[in-house]
């Protein structure tokens, strides 16, 4: 079957670049939400992260520190895939009864 076969190539594609199938093609077959996030982070966790690791390294140790005796490091707080959801995390501290006020802050 013809589309089994490009499924196949997709997945094969994608497990090469490190990157979920939905992502790279846009497949938007049963995806939730909560779905298209969790791709969203794996694609930054097993494709983008390791290039940028490998990159910040050469930088780090080839450029930055021997030329201005600095450190060189990505910021990956940016990623709001990769930042707990502190609403989310309040909001169900408060319902729980033995959680003094002070420990819900």
């Amino acid at each position: 079957n013809t589309k089994e076969v490009k499924m196949d190539v997709k997945e094969n594609l994608a497990a090469i670049w490190g990157f979920p199938v939905g992502i790279i093609f846009n497949s938007q077959e049963s995806r939730t939400e909560n779905n298209i996030r969790e791709d969203k982070k794996n694609a930054l966790r097993n494709g983008v992260f390791p290039f940028l690791s490998e990159l910040e390294e050469i930088y780090h140790n080839e450029i930055v520190k021997p030329e201005f005796g600095l450190s060189f490091a990505w910021d990956y707080d940016c990623y709001d895939e990769l930042n707990p959801d502190v609403l989310k995390e309040m909001e169900s501290m408060a319902k729980v009864p033995f959680v003094s006020i002070n420990e819900q802050r």
